[in-house]
């Protein structure tokens, strides 16, 4: 055997690595940046503290993530490189993709055009195609979950709540997991998991994607749950007619919803090549394109009259148009002028929450002195929030502010920080 294969087979120890900043967390995990050392490897280690899995019941979960990433090598699916444990926590290193997830593409570029809609579509169909073909359901596919490496192409990840299925029972009863928004009919009403409860996931992952915002979005998870049940969603007319085809096929009752090889078949995949190694060698452009449907802000808990009062806040910012945006890649500096109404310095974020708002697909926050205004950068509604003070928690991390009084913390996903002068 050779030192680099002898190497490569050795057993790994936290101490072989050098971690990082915070890439994501999960209920029960954190996934940091990582090298390993004395080496130009690249990782995304995800960390299980040992007392909150067992706390939280949640140990099948990770016996079932961790079997489930040994069993499939596709890809665009990602790559588990080691496994290893001290006394306090499990720790899983994976494919590092430095591109974020598809969710942040959409809400950089609004929606995807018609190559890139087809050309994700079937990096995604083939990988739940061969999840399958393992007795595999995700359960969990959304676009958060769909990883882009390097060279832009998707990773599907977060394999927490998958079900590797037994050959001779292709259905299993069940709790529901996974998101509200993406969480099929029949899983809400029958607890049953199937592969047909990905296809689900997948059309409305097709809905985002043209669209620039999910198939079924209530103001909060029961409301959303409902509108899944009674199949409420909008179609817009705009929408090309094979794609409207396609997603009315697949957002209907488990019996007559379409199966994998039949999405393959639609006319929006004419013509192209389903053999991974090729499609991993197209070339991807993003262009922005505006939302077909108008994202909406939903408030929950909150004081009544604090919707009135943002509402009434609209009128006054319609001229912010003049916010100087700074790209995620730029060194430039914006200096802070108190006396000048609108020069304000911009955070670009995916999503915005905490414990009693929900901001949904807010895409950008304006932070200047004392002021907070809440942007979406695709229609320049503003909301602006009088600060009693303001503290940055972390680059990665967010920021914390009282608000009349009262304390927010925001946990952001920061691409960028550029901080008031």
């Amino acid at each position: 055997m050779s030192a680099s294969e002898s190497e490569e087979l050795r057993k790994r120890v936290p101490q072989d690595f050098v971690f990082g900043r915070l890439l994501g967390e999960g209920s029960y995990s954190t996934v940091l940046y990582c090298t390993e050392k004395n080496t130009p490897n690249e990782y995304a280690v995800k960390i299980l503290e040992k007392q909150h899995i067992i706390r939280e019941k949640k140990v099948k979960y990770v016996t079932i993530e961790k079997d489930v990433l040994h069993l499939l090598k596709h890809p665009f699916i990602i790559k588990l490189f080691y496994t290893f444990q001290d006394t306090m926590s499990l720790y899983f290193v994976l494919e590092y993709c430095k591109n974020g997830d598809l969710l942040q593409i959409l809400n950089k570029y609004g929606r995807f055009s018609m190559d890139n809609i087809t050309g994700y579509m079937q990096e995604i169909i083939s990988a739940v195609e061969y999840m399958h073909s393992k007795n595999v359901v995700h359960r969990d596919l959304k676009p958060e979950n769909i990883l882009l490496a390097s060279d832009f192409h998707i990773k599907i990840t977060d394999f927490g709540t998958a079900k590797i299925l037994e050959t001779a029972e292709l259905r299993r009863k069940g709790s529901f997991v996974g998101t509200a928004e993406y969480c099929s009919p029949e899983l809400l009403n029958n607890k049953e998991c199937s592969f047909s409860s990905d296809i689900w996931s997948l059309g409305c992952i097709l809905y985002q994607l043209s669209v620039g915002v999910p198939p079924f979005k209530g103001s909060n998870e029961y409301q959303t749950f409902q509108k899944i049940i009674n199949s409420e969603y909008e179609i817009p007319q705009e929408l090309d007619d094979r794609i409207k085809s396609l997603v009315k096929s697949i957002l209907v009752a488990e019996a007559e919803r379409i199966d994998i090889q039949a999405m393959k078949n639609n006319a929006i995949f004419s013509g192209l090549d389903w053999e991974p190694s090729r499609m991993q060698s197209r070339a991807i452009v993003f262009e922005y394109i505006e939302p077909l449907c108008k994202p909406k802000i939903f408030i929950d808990q909150f004081e009544p009259d604090f919707q009135a009062e943002i509402d009434s806040m609209d009128e006054q910012f319609q001229d912010l148009k003049y916010i100087q945006e700074i790209d995620s890649d730029s060194d430039q500096d914006v200096s802070f002028n108190p006396e000048k109404k609108y020069n304000y310095q911009v955070i670009h974020s995916s999503l915005v929450k905490q414990k009693t708002m929900f901001f949904s697909r807010v895409r950008g926050l304006i932070l200047a002195k004392d002021l907070l205004v809440l942007v979406d950068l695709q229609t320049n509604e503003c909301t602006e929030m009088k600060l009693d003070s303001l503290e940055i928690t972390g680059e990665d991390n967010g920021f914390s502010c009282l608000y009349n009084g009262k304390k927010i913390s925001f946990e952001v996903n920061i691409v960028n920080i550029v901080r008031p002068a």
